[in-house]
């Protein structure tokens, strides 16, 4: 049985600055920098199926981990029966959908800013609503996640971690976290288990320093960034509302 359940907006308090790692590893600059690079080389693909006019599927990251996928689907539109693996879901739209799932049928209901997960299974998934259905899917595959560090990440100079992200909405295999970061805010960000960094709207991430930035990059909305278990993204100050949902998967 899928129950939808909402995901609260989450404004993410304190902070700290980043420091950089051991000389033996890559400096968080240039990680973070080569992967906003390689992510603002690559436009979202077309997986091997596509929908009816305006509706589209399109593969935003994958790697041997995840896939995440937007699906926007037009009224009476749907998405043909297939098997997949757990997957966790942000509705970016109101959504009414018809969901069958190893044979049986029920209908969801989402607002824009739901999230919900779901199991493995054979499933369909088809618009009922009067409205384009506008998605975010993560679908974990069974490659095992990398393994913990060692040794815990290192804190930053000052003293102050950056701050645990507040888990929303979440299960066995997934937690989801909607951030909302106000005009004027920077927040550090950490990932306690490997995530998805989906970016609602343009972010700028950066790597800080004493009195600044050492680097950053703005990067456009619908995207996703995976990250590892303890990396911490930094989002600079901006002058409009930043919103990203974080996807971390748990095993």
């Amino acid at each position: 049985m899928f129950v939808p359940r909402k995901t609260l907006p989450l404004l993410l308090l304190g902070g700290g600055l980043m420091v950089l790692l051991a000389c033996e590893s890559p400096s968080p600059e240039d990680s973070l920098m080569e992967k906003l690079a390689e992510s603002m080389d690559q436009s979202p693909q077309p997986p091997a199926f596509a929908l009816n006019a305006p509706g589209s599927v399109m593969t935003l990251e994958k790697n041997s981990h995840v896939a995440v996928v937007r699906i926007d689907l037009a009224p009476g539109d749907h998405v043909s029966a297939h098997q997949a693996a757990a997957r966790a879901v942000y509705a970016l739209t109101d959504s009414s959908l018809w969901m069958t799932a190893d044979g049986t049928a029920q209908m969801l209901s989402y607002s824009a800013g739901d999230a919900d997960t779901w199991g493995p299974g054979r499933f369909k998934l088809e618009n009922a609503g009067e409205n384009e259905a506008e998605l975010i899917v993560v679908t974990r595959f069974a490659a095992a996640l990398p393994e913990d560090p060692e040794t815990e990440p290192e804190q930053p100079a000052s003293g102050d971690s950056p701050t645990p992200l507040a888990l929303v909405v979440g299960d066995l295999d997934f937690g989801i976290m909607d951030v909302v970061i106000e005009p004027g805010e920077s927040r550090d960000l950490l990932c306690e288990h490997p995530c998805v960094i989906y970016t609602v709207t343009p972010a700028t991430f950066g790597v800080p320093a004493a009195g600044g930035y050492l680097d950053e990059a703005e990067v456009f909305a619908n995207r996703a960034l995976w990250f590892d278990r303890g990396s911490k993204p930094a989002t600079k100050a901006g002058t409009d509302t930043t919103r990203l949902v974080v996807f971390e998967v748990k095993r």
